[in-house]
């Protein structure tokens, strides 16, 4: 499966959230030392984090048995104010789709079909 990019409105400004295509099928140890999951163009900056409106390449990693998440654009890096994931059968996920939220704004989207066990993943900024 290949998602396609998503393209939504949050308090009146355009978000888009296009997901990577990886083609290696990854193990867990392996994604959890770090990868690309995406890109997300905002108009809105963060209102958690200094993330400024723009074209950001969204990396997700695995730190000391947390979650994190890193946005960079032009050589500048901003953290997410908070990453949560969440493990899912593949009944469960297969459903799932990239959404957008406006309270703090957060963006959430699936990682099933890049390593052997489904993830849903949400960003917060």
């Amino acid at each position: 499966m290949k998602d396609k990019a998503y393209e939504t409105t949050v308090k009146g400004k355009k978000m888009k959230f296009t997901p990577a295509e990886i083609k290696k099928k990854m193990t867990i140890e392996e994604y959890e030392e770090g990868t690309v999951v995406g890109v997300l163009e905002n108009e809105l900056p963060g209102d958690e984090t200094n993330l400024p409106a723009g074209k950001h390449n969204i990396f997700t990693a695995k730190i000391n048995d947390k979650w994190y998440t890193f946005a960079e654009s032009n050589g500048q890096v901003y953290e997410a104010a908070k990453t949560k994931v969440t493990q899912l059968s593949e009944d469960e996920i297969k459903d799932k789709k990239t959404t957008f939220g406006e309270d703090g704004w957060w963006h959430c989207h699936a990682g099933w079909h890049w390593i052997y066990v489904p993830y849903f993943y949400c960003h917060y900024w």
